[in-house]
């Protein structure tokens, strides 16, 4: 059993890595010589490799994830951070099929964002996202809309429940400062994060939301507030 389930992923690998290579001029246009394209694919490929779930993953599932990160620039690596193919169960189709039906989506990450706004506005002096910890100071000046925090030394951790719910901190916040010494932040607290972590498809071991808490929680506020700056629609939906 175990030997067939072997064969039907390494089936499945030689289909992904030909609809990709098939794609590869798409890809390329897409690109536009900031990465060569097969780099590109071959890092994906090393990315769905390592992944036993994105093994499984629906062929042109896998394409339209890559293609949605070439459009963005977005090298698809472990160590980059930029974005993620994220692999999820579909069970109205696997019921439909009667056979495992999971499918890939692109989801930009952290630093993804993070690499936008650098490259969309030249006035960016920096950008970062933190996350809040129970007894640091923080506190946001509505007023003068400015937002302070002083973190502790130690920081904090981010406990995971049985059911993936998320706990151990207060909130967290991106935060922009401009050269001409403005600023701008978005906050969001716990309770608004995990409502949208309650929303994710992916719920395996395997997802974001497992394996990279703490990088998943500063993306909520980072996504937020790059929908107020110069990136095109696309780049965030």
């Amino acid at each position: 059993m175990e030997t067939q389930a072997l064969e039907v992923v390494s089936k499945n690998l030689v289909a992904v890595e030909k609809i990709l290579i098939d794609a590869q001029d798409q890809i390329a246009a897409n690109l536009q010589g900031a990465i060569g394209v097969d780099k590109f694919i071959h890092v994906a490929m090393d990315l769905i490799k390592s992944n036993s779930l994105l093994s499984r993953c629906e062929p042109q599932s896998v394409l339209q994830g890559v293609l949605e990160a070439s459009e963005l620039g977005l090298l698809l690596t472990k160590h980059l951070g930029h974005g993620y193919l994220v692999p999820y169960k579909n069970g109205q189709l696997t019921e439909k099929l009667s056979r495992e039906v999971v499918e890939c989506q692109f989801q930009i990450g952290y630093r993804g964002f993070l690499h936008l706004v650098r490259e969309a506005d030249p006035e960016v002096q920096t950008v970062y996202s933190r996350i809040v910890w129970p007894g640091e100071e923080f506190f946001v000046d509505e007023d003068s809309h400015r937002i302070t925090h002083i973190p502790l030394e130690q920081g904090g951790q981010v406990t995971v429940g049985k059911d993936g719910t998320k706990g151990g901190y207060r909130g967290a916040y991106a935060k922009i400062l401009y050269k001409n010494g403005t600023q701008d932040f978005e906050w969001m607290p716990h309770h608004e994060i995990e409502k949208v972590r309650k929303c994710s498809k992916a719920r395996s071991e395997d997802a974001p939301w497992w394996r990279w808490p703490e990088e998943m929680i500063k993306i909520r506020p980072t996504r937020r507030l790059c929908k107020r700056l110069k990136l095109a629609a696309t780049k965030l939906a």
